[in-house]
């Protein structure tokens, strides 16, 4: 079975786990997809993605401290790799971390990586990466239960006008 697709059921066991409040079981499966991430190769996007989800999960499971270095390293690890992610990936590849730091509580950082996507969405000059982008960026602020400031807001509904038709 490809790594992706066992590192994505192996987090969502850790889902799981977690949602039943077995927090031993999450951690040995968190554990065990730590150990799959790490024995793979992963383009910069790809690792950024998993990275910010399973910082989530760890510090879910427990490893707050862990979770948050996690977290730190990730985003450093962004700003490291941005220009070899494509553009129209930008802001994607920040989602799953922005959601990683509504779960630890975090909502002034999370605002921060939100704002930092939504800003990401609009580097590609065309309208249905921006239009995608935006999408996924509210949809992922609904998932994570994150309220975006008026500021954030703002900018979304800036970008949202922006587009052309049929977007």
């Amino acid at each position: 079975m490809p790594f992706f697709l066992r590192l994505n059921i192996m987090l969502s066991l850790v889902e799981v786990a977690l949602e039943h409040k077995d927090q031993a079981q999450a951690l040995e499966w968190m554990e065990q997809a730590q150990l799959l991430f790490d024995g793979s190769q992963w383009s910069p996007e790809q690792a950024i993605q998993y990275r910010g989800r399973m910082s989530g999960l760890r510090y879910l499971c427990g490893q707050q401290e862990e979770g948050r270095k996690y977290a730190e390293d990730t985003l450093k690890m962004f700003d490291i790799q941005y220009k070899a992610i494509l553009n129209i990936h930008l802001c994607r590849t920040l989602l799953p971390l922005a959601k990683a730091y509504q779960v630890m509580g975090d909502g002034a950082t999370a605002e921060k990586v939100f704002s930092r996507a939504q800003e990401e969405g609009l580097v590609n000059p065309n309208s249905r990466p921006r239009a995608e982008s935006l999408s996924e960026l509210a949809c992922a602020m609904v998932e994570s239960g994150f309220e975006p400031s008026a500021e954030l807001w703002q900018a979304m509904q800036t970008a949202k006008a922006a587009l052309k038709d049929p977007w």
